[in-house]
Order: structure tokens, then C-alpha cells, then sequence
């Protein structure tokens, strides 16, 4: 499985910036700002160079912000939320070596935090460290999981190897779908294909149609796996035209159709297919190759 694939993976999605303890620093701030010179760096309190370097990490002022936090740091060395506006900056700037080591210092500050080790997970993950990045994750108990990092565990789980585990954590994290995801299914049916379980995959693709029938993006993803080991393409093709006929057809859909006409040898019928395809979807690299293999 690509990792690009993984847009379980939305990157600004998984780095968090709301901290609890903000409206604290804020009314820390409202209370002794009134005392502050701003004329002198020795007396502006900590707060207020915290809250000015969120302001200017916010429009992506990345470095002005971490040369505020690390003035502040000089005033105080203790305070979590200071280390994890460290780490996400560096995370922010590229340096996810130094954004671990930041949110690490964090994380020694506290008992315990969901979001930081949630977010040294994921910057390990950026890293492709995807042993560290699945240690940071299995510190979470699996109800302090949003839905992208149950996606992210069953993701690092393959990559490291763990096979029978993501298969039960893949299987068990279909019961938390409620809308249809491609990212989710997509993994699931790909691991399942190498792994050869064609018994499970086609439980799966059952489950698709039978609960997102009018999703045509589930049932593009359903009839592109169902291709890839059905061994009866004249069922698979009546099937595909009658849900094109019932419920309109997308460029995916008429490519897999015509790939299935010239698997058939119904070269009359692929020709018809193909003309309607968008300009759009005449890019498509299995348009490309059909046309190739239309002309030798």
C-alpha cells in the first residue's frame, strides 16, 4: 500500500493546536498585561510571548513564533504547553526531529496526554518510522482514538509487519464507519488482496453494496476490487450495466466497463463504452492503456 494512499492521514488534520489550558493563559494575560512594559523584554511575562507566538504561528509566521516560545522558554522551563508550541512549530517548519524532542520534553511535564502522544506518533510518521510511531499510538487506549488515527494503527500495523493483528483491528474498525471511506476500505481490500483472502475480501465487498448501493464512489471501489478476482466477468460486466443504467455511470465506471468489454473480447461494445468517457477522464492512465491495447 502506497502511503500516499493514507490521506488517513490528513496531515493538518492530526496536529493539534487547541490547548486546554489556553483560556487560562489568556485570562493570565487580561490580568497582568496591564502591568507589562512592553518597552522591556525582562519584564513581559511568559503568557503574553506564548499567546503572541500562537498568534503568529496561526498565519504562519513559523519562525517570529519560535523565537518568541524560546524567550519565553528562558522565563519558564516547566511549561508543557510551551514545549508542545515548540514542537509543533518545528513539526510546522519540517524539523521532525526536533518537534519529537520538544513534544517529549511535554510529555515529561505531564501525568499523561492523548494529543501528545498522538502527536509524537505522528511526526514519527512523517518520519517513516512507523515502528516508533505505532509504540507512541499503542500508549492510547483505543476509545482516546479519533477515527484517522484508527485508520493511521491499522495503516502502521501493516507496515511493521503485523498481519494477523490489522487484520482483526481492520475488521473490528468497520463497525465505526458510519458514512462510507475510501481510505479505510481501500486499505482494507488491498491487504486483503496480497494476503490473498479472497474469502474475507468478498465479505467486504458484499458489506459495501449492500450498505452504500447508492454511493457511486463505493460502488466504483467495490466493482474495481470485484474485477481484480471475479472469475466470471459475464456476470461482473450484466452487473455493472445495470447499476450504470440505474443509477448513472462516472468515467472510472466506463473505463472498468470497457476494460471488461476487451477482456471479453466485445470489442463493438468497449468502442461504445469509451466514447463516454469526459475529456477529463481520457487522462486516466487505464484509459491510456486501454487505447494501447485497443490498437495492437
Amino acid at each position: 500500500m502506497r502511503l500516499k494512499k493514507i490521506t488517513l492521514l490528513k496531515k493538518k488534520n492530526l496536529l493539534k493546536t487547541l490547548k486546554n489550558s489556553f483560556i487560562f493563559i489568556f485570562s493570565l494575560f487580561i490580568l497582568g498585561c496591564s502591568s507589562v512594559d512592553k518597552n522591556s523584554s525582562e519584564n513581559i511575562k511568559p503568557e503574553y510571548l506564548i499567546i503572541k507566538g500562537m498568534n503568529l504561528k496561526k498565519i504562519g509566521e513559523y519562525s517570529k513564533a519560535l523565537a518568541l516560545y524560546k524567550e519565553a522558554l528562558k522565563k519558564d522551563e516547566k511549561s508543557a504547553i510551551l514545549y508542545e508550541e515548540i514542537g509543533e512549530t518545528y513539526t510546522k517548519l519540517g524539523d521532525y526531529s526536533k518537534g519529537i524532542k520538544y513534544y517529549k520534553k511535554a510529555l515529561a511535564e505531564t501525568e499523561y496526554s492523548t494529543d501528545i502522544n498522538r502527536n509524537i506518533s505522528y511526526i514519527y510518521y512523517l518520519k517513516g518510522d512507523y515502528k516508533n510511531s505505532l509504540k507512541y499510538l499503542n500508549k492510547l487506549y483505543d476509545n482516546e482514538l479519533d477515527l484517522e488515527s484508527k485508520k493511521l494503527k491499522a495503516f502502521l500495523l501493516i507496515k511493521t509487519n503485523k498481519k494477523e493483528e490489522a487484520r482483526n483491528y481492520l475488521k473490528n474498525l468497520e463497525n465505526s464507519i458510519q458514512s462510507f471511506d475510501k481510505t479505510y476500505y481501500e486499505t482494507y481490500l488491498n491487504f486483503l488482496l496480497k494476503e490473498k483472502d479472497y474469502q474475507e475480501l468478498s465479505k467486504v465487498l458484499y458489506n459495501i453494496s449492500n450498505k452504500y448501493y447508492s454511493d457511486s464512489n463505493a460502488m466504483t471501489l467495490y466493482f474495481t476490487f470485484k474485477e481484480k478476482i471475479s472469475k466470471d466477468l459475464e456476470s461482473l460486466e450484466k452487473e455493472l450495466k445495470r447499476y450504470i443504467v440505474s443509477h448513472n455511470g462516472n468515467d472510472k465506471l466506463y473505463i472498468l466497463l470497457a476494460t471488461l468489454e476487451q477482456k471479453l473480447k466485445k470489442y463493438k461494445e468497449r468502442d461504445l463504452v469509451l466514447r463516454f468517457v469526459s475529456p477529463q477522464g481520457k487522462l486516466d492512465k487505464k484509459y491510456i492503456k486501454l487505447l494501447g491495447e485497443k490498437d495492437e
